[in-house]
């Protein structure tokens, strides 16, 4: 009795190696099609991430500065490309972050316009906010600003919004 008289006998049957081909061969198409809509997915969820970071040390900050006394200030980099929190009395950074590839961070004004370079959100020991900080903060995905982050109606936190 042969192998193949000897299985077809067992009822076993295998995939011929046509069949696999054609099924790699369809889910290499799937693949080729659903890649696409995946990029955008993992983009979209960087930006997400990165605002809510910003948003985190926003708040962090003004932790920081009332819980141990201090005044701190948060950078944003000239190029909008990194930013941190400082301690203002030591100049030391506490934490320093990198945005996420092809997103930018940009400090605004009351008037909607783009603040100079150096420009810091500076909090007080008693947690106000100094009046010269920004009023917002934009964040950019390839020139498309994908998030806001302003103070809030009485000037004592910052909030996330969608333009």
């Amino acid at each position: 009795m042969t192998r193949r008289q000897h299985i077809a006998a067992r009822g076993q049957e295998g995939f011929t190696l046509m069949e696999l081909m054609v099924v790699l061969a369809l889910l290499s198409v799937i693949a080729a099609l659903v890649a696409p809509q995946l990029r955008g997915f993992v983009t979209g969820r960087a930006s997400t991430e990165e605002c809510r970071r910003f948003a985190a040390l926003t708040e962090y900050a003004r932790e920081h500065a009332i819980g141990n006394a201090v005044r701190v200030a948060l950078w944003v980099d000239e190029d909008g490309d990194s930013y941190g929190l400082r301690d203002t009395r030591t100049s030391r950074d506490i934490y320093t972050y990198q945005t996420a590839t092809g997103l930018t961070i940009t400090p605004f004004d009351e008037e909607g316009e783009a603040l100079e370079e150096d420009t810091e959100l500076v909090i007080w020991p008693d947690g106000e906010i100094d009046f010269e900080s920004p009023a917002s903060y934009h964040i950019d995905e390839k020139g498309t600003t994908v998030f806001v982050i302003e103070l809030n109606e009485n000037g004592t936190r910052y909030e996330v919004t969608t333009p």
